[in-house]
């Protein structure tokens, strides 16, 4: 064996190699994207981009192994449909990763200019799959011999030189056009145009086919790291998502006006009467330590508690409002849990919308809770000016507390919210939570 077929021998061992390995690794990540729930587009084009490549790959190492061995007649015409296979995916390939780079600009930005090249590219992998289909017939690229030798005639650089004038199109996408959408698919078709690209052009240096498979593997890598990048930017974006409505539901219920308003009340009595002021600041500790609690509690609390919240909220308000705030209770049921800040709004809506409102300005607050048929009932009650209760389904972004305290009820306890108001003649909320509910989740929710 001379010394340049020992070199060939040794490269095809390493391509064989690094194909085996770069086959695992696809057939991972197409796993991985095919059982991922909720795709979108952008995860079916991977798909589909990553499928196409592992063929690829698995071709490749099909003809290798079978490749300068003799075979019967049957089985050379299984091998020319794996040889005419893994050419045919170039374009397909190629064309999917234009689709990519493409998709990652926004429709509307997308210039003229830029559409026209990627048409061109389209219609130059057409071109390439065409001939291919017509080399099948007439063996215008490459024949095989007796003992599965593929030889390139001297055409076969045609398929190079459409490949390699796509690849550049889809270099130039990836430069020219600035307004990313998603960075990720940018970064998959820019590394696989340029990996396409350079293992194409050690193929045709070398006169060896291999080296787009080596490129290819690299590039797998590249872009799974890119891949699994952008589900970390999305689950922390998502996170971020919901501190900032938790923090929104916190904003909602410290109304920097009421904070004013409880500050300057507590100053106002700090000089007549300490002891009541002493009083007045432990509520207004208690209220704000459960606010801030709430940013991190996603859950339910005991009843209890929440009533300790929103009694320590009403005192603060009876503060302002003295003998004009009457607050009566009829609590006969203790045992059960309720979402965090669900009770509160509805008692902050009944004074600021209810009592305040009314010719008066004074009024009466009544929290009941007790045990009916298989629900605990929550009731708050007041004789203030009532309202429309039609209004509800038109509130807009800035009234989000009853929509908010609505839904929080129905996904975390099974609960129902129903506001009964007429005008002129008060509101009661009433919330129904299931009993079952407690008794399966009491254990598990509980904080």
């Amino acid at each position: 064996m001379t010394y340049s077929e020992s070199i060939k021998h040794l490269f095809n061992y390493f391509t064989v190699a690094v194909d085996i390995w770069g086959i695992l690794l696809l057939f991972v990540i197409t796993i991985v994207l095919a059982f991922k729930p909720d795709k979108n587009k952008s995860d079916r084009q991977l798909f589909m981009l990553y499928t196409q490549m592992l063929l690829f790959l698995y071709s490749y190492l099909i003809i290798k192994v079978f490749d300068d061995n003799y075979s019967s007649p049957d089985f050379l015409i299984f091998y020319k449909i794996i040889l005419f296979c893994y050419f045919m995916l170039d374009p397909m390939m190629i064309m999917a990763i234009m689709s990519l780079l493409r998709s990652s600009v926004r429709k509307e930005l997308r210039s003229r200019k830029n559409e026209f090249l990627f048409y061109i590219g389209c219609l130059m992998m057409t071109a390439a799959t065409a001939l291919l289909i017509y080399s099948i017939f007439h063996n215008i690229y490459y024949t095989i011999d007796e003992k599965n030798n593929y030889i390139f005639s001297p055409f076969f650089i045609t398929h190079y030189l459409l490949c390699f004038a796509t690849l550049f199109i889809c270099l130039y996408l990836g430069f020219k056009d600035k307004n990313k959408r998603q960075r990720y698919l940018f970064i998959c078709g820019f590394v696989y145009s340029l990996m396409g690209l350079l293992g194409g052009i050690f193929d045709l240096i070398f006169g060896v086919l291999g080296f787009v498979n080596v490129f290819i593997s690299l590039g797998a890598i590249i872009t799974f790291i890119s891949y699994e990048k952008k589900e970390v930017e999305i689950k922390m974006e998502n996170r971020q998502e919901i501190d900032r409505m938790k923090t929104k539901l916190m904003m909602s219920q410290i109304q920097p006006h009421f904070l004013y308003n409880c500050l300057t009340s507590i100053i106002y009595i700090s000089d007549k009467d300490p002891i009541k002021t002493k009083q007045a600041l432990i509520y207004f500790s208690k209220y704000l330590r459960t606010n801030l609690e709430s940013i991190d509690n996603d859950s339910v609390i005991p009843f209890r508690q929440e009533l300790e919240h929103t009694l320590a909220y009403l005192s603060l308000e009876k503060l302002r409002f003295g003998d004009d705030l009457d607050i009566k209770k009829e609590i006969d049921d203790l045992d059960f849990d309720i979402p965090v800040l669900c009770m509160q709004p509805l008692v902050e809506n009944a004074v600021k919308h209810g009592i305040h409102k009314s010719e008066s300005g004074s009024g009466v607050i009544i929290i009941s809770a007790k045990e009916e048929g298989g629900f605990h009932k929550i009731s708050v009650k007041d004789n203030g000016v009532g309202f429309d209760t039609g209004i509800l389904n038109t509130l807009g972004e800035n009234h989000v507390g009853i929509r908010n305290v609505r839904k929080r009820l129905t996904k975390d306890a099974g609960a129902e919210l129903t506001i009964n108001s007429a005008p002129g003649k008060g509101t009661e909320c009433i919330i129904l939570i299931p009993k079952e509910v407690k008794d399966d989740e009491n254990d598990g929710h509980r904080r």
